[in-house]
């Protein structure tokens, strides 16, 4: 637990032993926000540490302040792709961020996809949007994220991409699962016309169907 929420609730806790102490509540939380923010944005907050500040801060839990000034966008800047772990992802998936971030929804999706540059950590940028959930996994989402798989796709080696099989199946497959796109259009134009080597093609197909079984 972050520095910022011990402190919130060390105060709580003295209110209830000494109904008398004075301050101002408002004043408070807006500290607190503001310094959560800041430190997000020096790299002290990263990750779940992020994530548990946001999900314990007033100003990311009140719907009035569904705002880009309160919870501006570019707070994703600070999600650090090399340090992403199980752990990680579950903390994110049990967040609740993409209802936090609803007033700008395909926006704020835009912003995590635009963090991502090396296709090396394409897999764990579609394991932060939950495919089987209609509201977050759109068509629109779907096209972001093919635009950015072509735009970086020629990060690809082999020394640093060791998952990029796993990865690519996986983004065939949540295609497949959500029966928005034209498969037959999506592996021509996607996958047989950027994946340059017919060795690591097969590979994604031998994958595929060795692990899916729920294909169309």
């Amino acid at each position: 637990m972050n520095k910022l929420i011990i402190v919130k609730k060390a105060i709580k806790q003295c209110l209830k032993l000494d109904n008398n102490l004075k301050y101002n509540k408002l004043e408070l939380g807006y500290n607190i926000h503001k310094t959560g923010l800041e430190s997000i944005n020096n790299g002290t907050l990263k990750n779940e540490k992020m994530i548990d500040f946001i999900i314990n801060d007033d100003y990311f839990s009140d719907n009035k302040y569904a705002s880009k000034y309160y919870r501006p966008l570019d707070i994703v800047r600070w999600l650090d792709f090399y340090e992403m772990t199980d752990n990680f992802f579950n903390v994110w998936q049990n967040s609740n961020i993409f209802n936090i971030y609803s007033f700008a929804d395909y926006d704020f999706k835009c912003r995590i996809i635009e963090q991502v540059t090396d296709i090396k950590d394409f897999g764990k940028l579609l394991k932060l949007f939950n495919y089987k959930d209609k509201n977050i996994f759109d068509k629109q989402l779907i096209q972001k994220l093919r635009e950015k798989y072509i735009n970086i796709i020629t990060t690809f080696k082999v020394e640093t991409c060791r998952s990029f099989v796993e990865d690519i199946s996986f983004f065939i497959y949540i295609i497949d699962f959500q029966r928005l796109y034209d498969m037959d259009e999506f592996i021509k134009n996607s996958i047989e016309k950027y994946i340059l080597y017919d060795d690591l093609k097969f590979e994604i197909y031998l994958y595929l169907i060795t692990n899916y079984n729920d294909l169309s």
